[in-house]
């Protein structure tokens, strides 16, 4: 899961799930082309920083039923 790119490589951040943030294998990304793709959305990712480190926090957009698939763009 990459969430943040950039051309030094040092500065960019992937999530590999069999590494690190195991709960990551549970969540799946959309078509952010299509107008269905956006409607499924119901997290997001927030990155910041804690002791010079980037942490990924999931936030919730709306009510995710339990069992429901986490969707984030």
């Amino acid at each position: 899961m990459t969430l943040l790119l950039s051309e030094d490589p040092s500065k960019t951040l992937v999530i590999c799930p069999d590494k690190y943030g195991y709960i990551s294998r549970f969540i799946s990304g959309i078509n952010n082309h299509n107008r269905f793709g956006k409607k499924k959305q119901n997290c997001k990712c927030v990155r910041y920083s804690v002791n010079g480190e980037c942490r990924v926090l999931l936030v919730a957009t709306r009510d995710i039923s339990k069992g429901e698939r986490l969707y984030y763009d």
